[in-house]
């Protein structure tokens, strides 16, 4: 009976398991296959701090307020950016999407919600900073388009690229708003001077195909 009750608890610790695979655990392999791909998701309390030149700058937004529309999280700059935009490359019809507080209110804007996983250009009218509470997330799972998408690493972290990078990626592009210049790195032979993303900035990135980058922290 000992014997029994000890195989039937086996077995329900075995299913749970598998469950627990299925449904949040991380990447397993057993003998290099892939069995599962999926996650268990943290999200901590966090600060976000975003320092701005004058002129363009190439954003993220790392925390999620809940309320993540551009009018809340900017209102502690208003009057103070002239716009922000961002890429999305499942619209290629329209692929640039925008805000302008400076237009009227009966003019339809396509960019209304901010989201943690793209970069954003913004145009700031003098050097600022501010910052918001929120959570950060992780893993993030960040979509790439093939060809270029445009986005943020929203970890509490700056990413190392050299063991980040999922191997569709052929170049990353970096922006340095105080000396307006371009960085970048390329995986295929490790070279430029872009050595590792840090939050609160935006990427330029081209990828072969779509694919996903998972970045933990």
């Amino acid at each position: 009976m000992a014997s029994m009750r000890r195989d039937r608890g086996i077995i329900l610790l075995v299913a749970v398991l598998l469950v627990a695979i299925v449904a949040v655990g991380p990447l397993f392999q057993i003998t290099g296959n892939v069995i599962s791909r999926a996650f268990v998701y943290w999200h901590v309390p966090g600060g976000c701090a975003i320092n701005l030149t004058e002129g363009w700058n190439l954003v993220g937004f790392a925390c999620d307020r809940g309320d993540n529309s551009v009018t809340t999280l900017l209102s502690p700059i208003e009057g103070r950016y002239s716009s922000i935009h961002t890429y999305d490359p499942s619209d290629p019809a329209d692929s640039w999407k925008s805000y302008n507080p400076s237009l009227p209110s009966w003019v339809v804007q396509d960019l209304s919600i901010i989201s943690l996983t793209k970069g954003y250009w913004l145009y700031a009218l003098d050097n600022l900073s501010f910052d918001y509470n929120g959570s950060v997330h992780s893993p993030l799972d960040i979509p790439l388009a093939r060809g270029w998408s445009l986005i943020s690493v929203s970890s509490n972290n700056d990413t190392n690229l050299s063991v980040s990078l999922p191997a569709s990626i052929t170049i990353i592009y970096g922006f340095n708003a105080t000396n307006k210049s371009w960085y970048y790195y390329r995986p295929s032979d490790s070279s430029g001077s872009l050595s590792f993303v840090s939050r609160m900035q935006g990427y330029w990135v081209n990828s072969s195909e779509e694919s996903n980058w998972y970045i933990y922290w």
